[in-house]
Order: structure tokens, then C-alpha cells, then sequence
């Protein structure tokens, strides 16, 4: 992950009246606000990879099957599906940084004029990692101490 604008901190309340309250407060239908920090104006640059995961065993669809039987390459199918999606602006699911009220203005290729924010060195105390197991089974993972320098974040 690359940053591209400065780091703004925000302090964000919100009305919470969600499934994780206590018991009681569900009976009572008690809400709470949530106290929360959040990044505002957040411009980043975020590279990924398509591996090939046999992990978890999954029916394709049927255009998918007869692309495979023509030997087609089925992570290079998936890339080129992805570059065609991002250029168009369509994902299955807006993007979001934690919380869907701060969803991004925009998705698309790489701007030329977005350069990386290099005076950006941060410790993140903690950082989700993983939602998911390989098998899919939930399990969240968090990597601690992880360190942004100079505007740079090695995810992987």
C-alpha cells in the first residue's frame, strides 16, 4: 500500500445500536455511541496479487468452465476481468476503510499525478490483517507493530 496524501486523524461518534451490545441493552433496545478514530481524506495506491488458492474447492460457472477447458489461464482470465472492471468503475462492493460510511471518490487506474506521501513513517499498533482462513472459515488475524515508511505499507 502506498499513501498518497497526509495522515488526518478524526474522532468520530456515532449511535450504535448493533448486535454487539450486551444482552440487556438489546432487551431494552438501549443504544450507545461509539467512540471511535478514524482516517479522513485518505488517498492511497494499493497493489495486489492473484494467486491461485486450491484451498477451498469451488464450482465454476459454466462460461468459466469453457474457458478453462480451452486452457486458458484461469488467474490471468481473472486479472484481465479485473483490470476491465477497475477501468470501468464497477466492483461487486464499494470499497471501504473500516466503516462504509468513508467510502472512496474514487476507484480506477493509477493517475500519474498521484505521488506517494514519503514523509509518512507511522507504527500501527494493530492492523486486521485477515478476515478469512484459506478454507473460509472466519478468523480474524491482526499483525502488530507494523510500520508505514516512507508512505509505504508491505500488507503481505
Amino acid at each position: 500500500i502506498e499513501i498518497c496524501s497526509p495522515v488526518v486523524f478524526h474522532n468520530y461518534t456515532t449511535n450504535y445500536g448493533g448486535p454487539l451490545r450486551k444482552g440487556e441493552q438489546i432487551k431494552k433496545s438501549n443504544n450507545y455511541q461509539l467512540l471511535a478514530t478514524v482516517l479522513i481524506n485518505v488517498c492511497y495506491r494499493l497493489y495486489g496479487e492473484v494467486k491461485d488458492r486450491n484451498a477451498r474447492p469451488r464450482s465454476l460457472s459454466h462460461m468459466a468452465q469453457l474457458q478453462v477447458n480451452r486452457g486458458c489461464n484461469q488467474l490471468h482470465v481473472c486479472q484481465d476481468i479485473f483490470i476491465r472492471r477497475l477501468s470501468k468503475g464497477q466492483c461487486h462492493e464499494m470499497p471501504f476503510l473500516g466503516w462504509r460510511e468513508f467510502a472512496p471518490d474514487y476507484i480506477g487506474p493509477f493517475r500519474e499525478t498521484t505521488k506517494v506521501e514519503e514523509s509518512i513513517n507511522l507504527t500501527l499498533p494493530s492492523l486486521l490483517h485477515a478476515v478469512f482462513e484459506p478454507s473460509g472459515l472466519k478468523n480474524p488475524q491482526f499483525k502488530q507493530g507494523k510500520e508505514i515508511k516512507n508512505g509505504r505499507l508491505e500488507y503481505a
